[in-house]
């Protein structure tokens, strides 16, 4: 008993620490929004909001897979490892980066209508998050590190660039505060690794070792792009088949429910790293499930409440949501919680990222199916309806897959421990 409570405790110390990321990384969208979506317009948050969707899945292929695999592997690793591990990593990322960035531009200026070099220049920015830190500070439990040198960096440039563009300043400054956020959050994260991890040392990716890194990734990386199809490219699945104001509004429904995921994500990175350094496995998998699914249910029910307003501050009057969209979002987010459950919890300690991937493969296939063809049919709430058809196959697919694991491995109390090999 002494040991359960003692765990249980850990978990809710751990949660209470992360819970200050998202509050702080809201700061910066609740500033910059409302700012600039009166800039530009309805029409032109339609093509922003197509620039966050393509930037954001194009970080998601930058990054590699290590935000799904590497706070497990990082809780598992002795100090040296970790340092190792780090930095194979953003030479890794660096070098993908390059590639992705031009290409998120290039998507972005052929698909929009409207402000399509401010567009083109949001979407390679947004894919530079590839590079953040926070994996690795989620899997060594450091949640001052992750605020400090993560998220308060990207929040002082966008308090900053919010404030020049009101003053009457060119667009271009918001592009350019992502890409400086996103830089600095990983100099400064870098530094922090190096001198905790090796002394202040100064550590090179091992080519060799990145070209490894790559192939052992592999599986993770088609995971975590495979998921982006439906979740990230949401927005720009949504503007191939529908009208501008379907967008716009779609966009704001959307980029609201990111937030409500946002907010609830602490619970996810603290029972990850919770369940990854336990002796006692089973316990704490079971109960991290069931703490991230109630966390999920009280989400839901704020953001069902909250939706109406919250629009309208950020977005303004011309944006509205009806009850529909709104309800099937907010189920949305309860189901997205019970699959990020049970991938920390289950698949990922387990190794079994094959059962994640073949959860996102269906993901995809009947997101994207049912996203074009809802959307084109039923506007918003088709659209806001294939987010949430989407999510309960990717459940039904990972929970057959929980189940199954688990029967094979009855007796087994520790999660497999991984290496850098």
């Amino acid at each position: 008993m002494g040991t359960a409570s003692g765990a249980a405790r850990t978990l809710i110390g751990r949660s209470l620490g992360f819970a200050l990321v998202p509050l702080l990384t809201a700061l910066a969208p609740l500033v910059t929004l409302p700012v600039l979506t009166r800039a530009v317009g309805a029409d032109g948050w339609a093509s922003i909001a197509v620039a966050l969707s393509i930037g954001t899945a194009c970080a998601v292929i930058a990054e590699w897979g290590y935000s799904l695999t590497g706070p497990t592997r990082v809780a598992a690793l002795d100090a040296a490892q970790r340092a190792e591990y780090y930095t194979t990593s953003v030479g890794l990322r660096l070098c993908l980066s390059f590639f992705i960035a031009p290409v998120a531009a290039g998507a972005t200026f052929m698909v929009v209508h409207d402000l399509k070099g401010l567009a083109a220049a949001c979407a390679a920015a947004v894919a530079s998050g590839s590079l953040s830190a926070n994996w690795y500070f989620i899997g060594r439990g450091d949640a001052r590190s992750l605020i400090l040198w993560d998220c308060v960096p990207r929040i002082a440039v966008a308090v900053v660039a919010a404030g020049v563009i009101a003053a009457g300043s060119s667009l271009a400054v918001y592009p350019l505060s992502i890409l400086l956020g996103n830089l600095g959050a990983l100099w400064l994260s870098t530094r922090v690794v190096l001198r905790t991890q090796c002394g202040g040392g100064v550590m090179s990716p091992n080519l060799s070792e990145v070209r490894r890194a790559c192939d052992r990734q592999r599986s993770a990386a088609l995971t975590r792009i495979t998921s982006s199809i439906y979740v990230s490219l949401s927005v720009t699945l949504v503007a191939l088949v529908a009208a501008p104001a379907v967008v716009a509004n779609f966009a704001a429904l959307d980029r609201l429910e990111k937030y409500a995921l946002m907010g609830l994500a602490p619970v996810t990175q603290a029972v990850q790293g919770w369940v990854a350094s336990a002796e006692d496995f089973r316990y704490r998998a079971r109960t991290g499930l069931v703490v991230s699914t109630l966390c999920g249910a009280v989400g839901a029910v704020i953001l069902f409440v909250s939706l109406p307003y919250a629009i309208r501050l950020l977005f303004g009057p011309d944006f509205e949501v009806t009850l529909i969209p709104r309800l099937l979002m907010s189920l949305a987010v309860l189901i997205v919680c019970c699959n990020r459950g049970l991938a920390v919890c289950y698949l990922v300690p387990a190794g079994a990222t094959a059962v994640l991937l073949r959860a996102t493969i269906w993901g995809a296939v009947i997101g994207c199916v049912s996203i074009l063809v809802l959307a084109m049919r039923y506007g918003v709430a088709g659209a806001a309806a294939a987010v949430c058809l989407t999510e309960c196959a990717v459940l039904v697919v990972q929970a057959i897959g929980s189940r199954s694991w688990s029967a094979r491995h009855r007796t087994r109390q520790t999660p497999r421990k991984p290496s850098l090999r």
